[in-house]
């Protein structure tokens, strides 16, 4: 179902190159965009005193930054790993689509109660 809604964002996303080491947002930033990456990989990093810790690195066909969409403000930091292409939908836009395509809003729902799992199991596993 996650290849569903990435490939509904996708069609609608513009195109955007990111440089290995560029940032593509900070935490506590306002979300504007969320992020489809098509090429390369963007770590999502720890929200540490550095924000050097890799909490994740995801690669082609990840979807970023949608709970961020929903709640107004980016809760990590996301910088490319390695030269990237990124596809951009502004946040605005996603949220029109999710309030009038039900099997997006499903899709999306999955996305991030899958990732609030993971989350869990990261946390269980570093206490």
């Amino acid at each position: 179902m996650t290849d569903q809604l990435f490939d509904g964002l996708n069609r609608l996303a513009s195109s955007a190159t990111v440089p290995a080491g560029a940032v593509l947002f900070q935490r506590d930033e306002p979300s504007r965009y969320v992020y489809l990456v098509r090429r390369g990989n963007v770590a999502l990093l720890w929200p540490d005193a550095e924000e050097t810790t890799p909490m994740e690195i995801l690669g082609p066909g990840s979807l970023i930054g949608i709970p961020a969409a929903i709640n107004g403000t980016f809760s990590v930091t996301a910088k490319a790993v390695t030269d990237s292409e990124v596809g951009v939908i502004s946040a605005d836009r996603l949220l029109e689509l999710l309030a009038t395509t039900p099997v997006l809003c499903r899709a999306a729902m999955r996305m991030m109660s899958q990732e609030v799992a993971r989350m869990r199991s990261s946390i269980a596993e570093h206490c």
